[in-house]
């Protein structure tokens, strides 16, 4: 294991904006457990969606994709609030 200094944008509960040294750009750190949740969503829908549930799937689906977008809305927030450009181009 190795101890370097980041940089820390922002300090919410399940995610974080911090910048590695060695990185242009920040990055968004996600909690292990917001990481597991969000993978064990994505295999049921898509484990409903094989079944044919397809409402279902779709729902699983959905609130995942919103979930990751709130992460990103706030990303992009905070990226803005420190004059820094994103490094993506949006949609």
């Amino acid at each position: 294991m190795e101890t370097i200094e980041i940089e820390a944008f922002n300090g919410e509960a399940n995610h974080a904006v911090v910048r590695l040294p060695a990185r242009r750009f920040p990055g968004v750190v996600v909690q292990g457990d917001s990481l597991a949740t969000f993978i064990a969503d994505l295999r049921r829908g898509l484990e409903q969606l094989r079944q044919a549930s397809i409402s279902e799937g779709i729902d699983d689906v959905a609130d995942v994709l919103e979930r990751l977008e709130q992460i990103q809305r706030s990303y992009e927030h905070v990226l803005a609030n420190h004059s820094i450009p994103l490094p993506y181009l949006r949609e």
